[in-house]
């Protein structure tokens, strides 16, 4: 909603100006297909309450059921009432024309009323409008919760009567009181002021935003990388969305109160560029490439990749140790994961530590029989290599059998094992290793995942734990070219650890296994004689791709 330059209205003192507080309820939906459904209002003047305004709206389509059940306004309650054409004026002779409009996250009410009186008459509302959250930030610093509910409950301001358009006002209305006392009592004492006020950061300088909301509107609701330029053009922030448009404009919505150096980043952001990918895994992938290409100053170095947990076993040293780790490795180890969660990761760590005798406590050992081991120790859960209790070759000897199991080099374990969960569990950390062995080892497989494009799908194709090509695709002479590549790359084998620049794009990968869901098709293979002799097959999948419909199950593909 236009703020205009009115000097008078700016300069004008708070107790001699009328505001007017408003609450909207709207039938649901999406962005666009939503109609107002009831307007309440409340007059304040001199810090009172002065008059309030109410009237339900006949929005012209369904009310959404989510809607009924939260507010109790239902299709029969609104047929008849009168259309937004004739309740819009109603309320604006009401608010008058010297009144400055107040709203709890205004964004959302100012939003619609603009739509609505640009509809009605050509041009958008021409009223300033105060926001009791931004406020809130700026005048109540110690709450930390700025729902209505919570600012209610913190002030002491009663909400028996909740998501009515005019009860809801009168909560707000009762709050912003309050706030204009702070806010005269810390020496705001304009309106230009108390604008002012809410688009400080929270530094206390004024927050400016260079992007017109037309340009955050125009970004696309799909999944790519998004670019956040200066006004000289130069890339300062690199980020991936699965839904661009959303992710952009909460850097914006939430700059109020972010940290400061994201608040110095809106301020200088004055353009936003954007790659669709059509893919969570495309998205990740070309962040990473874009953050290396251009360095952008906000972006932190390796911030962009996936914080998951994984399992780290090392093969060196006199006691390896099973340790969790939040990042793939270029060494020799051998990983388990990626995990959902920390406490995942955990649990898992317990119980391959308990079932192999491996430590996982930190730090180098120097064994001596006087040394007294933890509890772990003293219990036999782990051998005690601290305390002397085990040599290192025996030691190994329980690596080499962890290894074996997880690598299905021992399928008698568990049945051996005692309890239905522990049996559950490692079953599922095999099968885990042996997925993640194909992007952390000597594994290959491609991947196909569908793009912005309907015509196209992007190929990936990992040889030996690496990303070795990113294509797009659209025929099979492209599937035919992938081939060829594969069999060039082949013939130099790879049996080298993953280098330090393989570790982001493998990374990535391990957490797309995890976390991929239906997003894309994988197809391990051995050699290019095996990925050759399935051409066909990865023809008729790429078919299945751009049809956008459900992916059909090939024997061989996961």
């Amino acid at each position: 909603m236009a703020q205009p330059l009115d000097e008078a209205l700016l300069a004008r003192k708070l107790g001699e100006t009328p505001f007017v507080v408003v609450d909207l309820e709207t039938t649901g939906g999406p962005d666009g297909a939503t109609a107002i459904l009831e307007i309440g209002a409340v007059r304040v003047e001199a810090g009172r309450l002065a008059g309030t305004f109410e009237t339900l709206v006949d929005p012209g389509r369904p009310v959404h059921p989510f809607v009924t059940r939260l507010t109790g306004i239902d299709d029969c309650m609104v047929d008849g009432a009168p259309a937004i054409a004739e309740a819009l004026p109603r309320f604006l002779a009401f608010a008058g024309d010297a009144a400055v409009l107040v709203a709890h996250n205004a964004p959302f009410d100012a939003r619609h009323l603009d739509a609505a009186h640009e509809r009605l008459f050509g041009r958008p509302l021409a009223l300033p409008v105060l926001c009791t959250i931004r406020l809130a930030r700026r005048l109540l610093p110690e709450v930390r919760r700025r729902g209505l509910d919570h600012l209610a409950a913190h002030l002491g301001v009663a909400a028996f009567v909740r998501h009515r358009a005019l009860a809801d006002a009168r909560i707000t209305a009762e709050i912003f009181c309050i706030l204009l006392e702070r806010a005269e009592a810390a020496g705001v004492q304009t309106v230009g002021h108390l604008l002012a006020l809410q688009w400080r950061g929270p530094d206390g300088h004024a927050l400016v935003v260079h992007v017109p909301r037309e340009r955050l509107d125009s970004v696309p609701q799909t999944a790519g990388v998004y670019h956040l330029l200066g006004a000289d053009g130069r890339v300062l922030y690199v980020g991936k969305a699965s839904r661009l448009q959303e992710r952009v404009q909460s850097h914006f919505a939430a700059s109020a109160r972010g940290r400061p150096r994201h608040v110095a980043l809106v301020r200088q952001v004055h353009d936003v560029r954007t790659f669709e990918t059509g893919s969570d895994l495309g998205a990740a992938l070309l962040e990473m490439r874009h953050i290396r290409m251009f360095r952008p100053p906000f972006n932190r170095a390796d911030r962009q990749l996936p914080r998951v947990p994984f399992i780290r076993l090392a093969r060196r040293g006199a006691f390896p140790r099973l340790a969790l780790t939040w990042r793939l490795g270029f060494d020799r180890a051998a990983y388990v994961g990626p995990f959902a969660t920390r406490q995942a990761a955990e649990r898992a760590q317990a119980v391959l530590a308990r079932t192999f005798g491996l430590r996982t406590c930190a730090g180098t050992l120097a064994p001596s029989p006087d040394f007294v081991p933890c509890t772990l120790g003293r219990d036999g859960t782990c051998p005690a290599p601290c305390a002397a209790r085990i040599a290192s070759r025996g030691y190994h000897q329980r690596v080499d059998a962890c290894l074996a199991f997880l690598e299905g080099r021992d399928g008698a374990l568990l049945d051996r094992l005692e309890t239905r969960e522990d049996r559950a569990l490692l079953d599922d950390l095999r099968r885990g290793y042996r997925q993640l062995a194909s992007v952390t080892e000597r594994k290959h497989f491609l991947v196909l995942v569908p793009t912005e494009d309907p015509g196209a799908a992007q190929l990936y194709i990992v040889l030996g734990g690496r990303l070795a090509l990113d294509l797009r695709i659209t025929a099979a002479t492209d599937v035919i070219a992938a081939w060829r590549f594969v069999a060039d790359r082949l013939v130099h084998g790879h049996e080298a650890p993953l280098a330090r620049a393989d570790v982001g794009p493998s990374t990535v990968l391990a957490a797309w296994l995890r976390d991929r869901a239906h997003e894309g098709i994988l197809l391990p293979f051995d050699s290019a004689e095996d990925l050759a002799s399935r051409l066909d097959e990865v023809v008729v999948t790429l078919d299945d791709l751009r049809q956008r419909g459900p992916l059909p199950r090939i024997d061989g593909l996961t």
